[in-house]
C-alpha cells in the first residue's frame, strides 16, 4: 500500500492485492478526504439531515477537537 497527500486534507491511497491462486495483482487507487466538523455538519444539514450528536469514537464518547474519529448520528428530515 502507498499513500500520498495530494492536496491539503486529501490523501491518495494505492492498494495492491495479490491473488495467490492465479498470480494476478489488482491495483486500486482511491482518495480519502479529511474534513472539518463544521463542513460535514453543514453538508448533512444541506442534504436534509438533522445532526443529533457527534461522538469521538464508537463508544459514544463526546467529540473533542483532538479526537481521531468523528461519528455522526443524523436523521433524515
Amino acid at each position: 500500500m502507498a499513500a500520498d497527500e495530494i492536496t491539503p486534507g486529501t490523501v491518495r491511497i494505492q492498494a495492491f492485492n495479490l491473488f495467490l491462486e492465479t498470480g494476478e495483482t489488482v491495483v486500486e487507487d482511491f482518495d480519502l478526504q479529511f474534513r472539518e466538523l463544521d463542513a460535514i455538519h453543514a453538508d448533512l444539514e444541506s442534504a436534509s439531515f438533522t445532526v443529533e450528536a457527534v461522538y469521538g469514537d464508537w463508544n459514544r464518547t463526546l467529540f473533542q477537537e483532538d479526537a481521531s474519529l468523528m461519528v455522526f448520528v443524523a436523521t433524515a428530515r
